[in-house]
């Protein structure tokens, strides 16, 4: 049988895949035929030997004993993955990088861990390529923005596309926000009418109870006194930032329910969504904290994408607009006698502060962005939970007369996220952090974060109010456990850590399949890429994980992950009608 010619795809040709056959290759010179990735295993069971020698001599420094010197190499080593130079005897670990080490990386420092090389950049798809730390073996990372790999092959999320994007996919791209944002001004555009009152009211009571109550950027009682005044005063004029507000406010739920409802035809939402980003410059300009307000409910509508479109590039320039007025820092901070700031104030700050910091770490981190800042760069605290019921308001209960207590501790979850990736996923990760200690401290905080969170919300019966919230609270708390122990990023040399760590992701996917299905059932899965990008990386573990055990697997076992992958594949559909992908 004559073979097809190979291609250059890792892990084996396309011809050979598609008919489940082992693609060899032979050696022109030696003639040896080998397996596809041969090579490229033997370089990974290398460099992982080559780490666990160097963490073995660092454990023998800790406890103060001298290793004898590495043996001198008689041939130039060949290209790799990950490289950990070797230490001298006398090393001792510094956590400051030398200058030398960041200019000249051919004489890298010995402290530093090299990271896997980069995917492929798509020059054509600037803001979504992922440019983050890699994988320092071969399980799939639970970190790669909208592309994933498994077992060879690459999923992207943004190739499900219809072939000719109509105007609400061309809207939610990253050059639009450009255009609407620069060109907005220029073309004059006109403010599109406002729903009357009531309907308005309406739309508005519903942005509290599902976007501000996890984002509080807007305060209750003053965003719907402003209504009511608009509709008693036809004289009340509003401001830039009071209209930006409204307007995004008002796009903002109209896009979620023409998503939620199948109406991916009616395209209302975007004439708002254009208007407001036509001030986008006044913003700029604007150093009050209702300026920021503002840009704070872009960030957030931004968020709510099925692509990451610009809204990293937003948060972060709304946390740099945030740290040039004050708000990373306490409120204790200031000097008294020149500052003056009322509690109402204060509070409102840490709510904007924290709620553009939650949009930011949760794109930057999954499109592997650096950060603009560390845990240790600000001292603001968390809001306090105050009750901004309305009178007359109509609640379930008590738990209820917040309507932001979920984002608060969404925001406590945050402040142990932004450590999780400071850590662990770093470009520069520095061998005197311990990963073990690393990973058992912020497993502690983990766990402590969510024993903390009230029984209304964890133990939430099936028809409570609370039900979603507590749904999205675990998943935060799964999410985590992925991060912070997946194998991907597990250093360590003892098999019973990769193994524990192993354990950990297998109950953290099991329990993500059962949120997801719950979520969906309540008809509330989320309409973002990077909630997607999670429930992925939760199934690719799983599979990549019992391949790796495929000796121990039972017959039983084995039912188990087809019924998990139909289930998955169930729920994968309506994200995928969510998305406006696969509908």
């Amino acid at each position: 049988m004559r073979k097809i010619r190979c291609d250059a795809r890792v892990g084996g040709c396309s011809p050979c895949n598609q008919n489940n056959l082992e693609c060899r290759t032979t050696d022109r010179i030696t003639g040896r035929a080998t397996s596809r990735g041969y090579t490229e295993n033997i370089e990974q069971e290398n460099n992982s030997l080559r780490q666990y020698l160097t963490d073995l001599r660092q454990q023998l420094q800790e406890h103060g004993i001298e290793p004898c010197h590495p043996p001198a190499q008689t041939a130039p080593a060949a290209p790799q993955i990950i490289q950990t130079i070797p230490q001298p005897s006398n090393y001792t670990p510094d956590p400051i990088l030398s200058l030398a080490a960041i200019l000249n990386p051919i004489n890298d420092d010995p402290r530093r861990i090299r990271s896997s090389a980069l995917p492929d950049f798509k020059s054509d798809d600037v803001g979504n390529n992922y440019l983050g730390v890699g994988s320092v073996n071969e399980w799939p990372m639970p970190i790669t923005g909208t592309r994933h790999a498994l077992f060879g092959m690459h999923i992207d999320l943004k190739d499900f596309e219809p072939e000719h994007a109509d105007e609400r996919t061309r809207a939610m791209s990253y050059n639009s926000f450009y255009e609407y944002t620069l060109r907005g001004r220029q073309h004059q555009v006109k403010p599109p009418p406002l729903p009357e009152y009531r309907q308005l009211r309406s739309i508005v009571e519903w942005y509290f109870k599902s976007l501000n109550c996890w984002h509080p950027i807007l305060h209750k009682p003053t965003f719907l006194e402003m209504i009511d005044r608009m509709h008693s005063d036809p004289s009340y004029t509003l401001s830039i930032p009071q209209k930006v507000q409204l307007h995004l406010v008002v796009a903002t739920m109209l896009y979620q329910y023409t998503t939620r409802n199948g109406m991916l035809q009616q395209n209302e939402f975007l004439d708002h969504y254009r208007y407001g980003l036509s001030f986008h410059d006044d913003l700029v300009a604007d150093t009050t904290l209702e300026g920021l307000q503002a840009l704070a409910v872009i960030v957030v509508f931004l968020r709510g994408f099925p692509q990451p479109g610009a809204v990293w590039m937003v948060s972060t320039f709304g946390l740099i607009k945030a740290i040039e007025i004050g708000l990373h820092r306490s409120v204790t901070a200031w000097d008294q006698e020149n500052v003056e700031i009322d509690a109402h104030t204060a509070e409102l700050r840490k709510r904007i502060f924290w709620s553009i910091l939650l949009c930011h770490v949760t794109v930057g981190e999954k499109l592997g962005r650096p950060l603009v800042l560390k845990l240790e760069d600000f001292d603001i605290e968390m809001p306090k939970i105050i009750n901004d019921d309305m009178p007359g308001e109509d609640l379930p209960d008590e738990f209820s007369k917040c309507s932001f207590r979920y984002g608060v501790y969404a925001f406590q979850v945050t402040a142990l996220h932004l450590q999780v990736y400071s850590n662990l996923y770093t470009v520069r990760p520095t061998a005197h952090q311990p990963y073990e200690q690393n990973v058992q401290k912020l497993g502690k905080e983990l766990n402590a974060w969510y024993n903390s969170l009230p029984s209304e919300m964890v133990h939430a019966s099936a028809d409570s109010p609370h039900r979603v919230a507590g749904l999205y609270m675990e998943h935060s708390y799964r999410h985590q456990q992925l991060m912070l122990h997946h194998p991907a990023l597990c250093k360590s040399p003892t098999q019973e850590i990769t193994a524990k760590n192993l354990d950990i992701c297998l109950e953290a996917s099991a329990r993500l399949l059962i949120i997801a299905g719950d979520l969906q059932r309540l008809k509330s899965l989320d309409t973002t890429w990077h909630n997607t990008a999670i429930f992925l990386a939760a199934i690719f573990t799983k599979l990549f994980s019992y391949l790796e055990r495929k000796e121990q697997i039972t017959s039983a076992e084995l039912t188990k992950i087809q019924n998990d992958m139909d289930k998955w594949g169930d729920i994968m559909g309506d994200i995928g009608t969510l998305l406006g992908k696969l509908c």
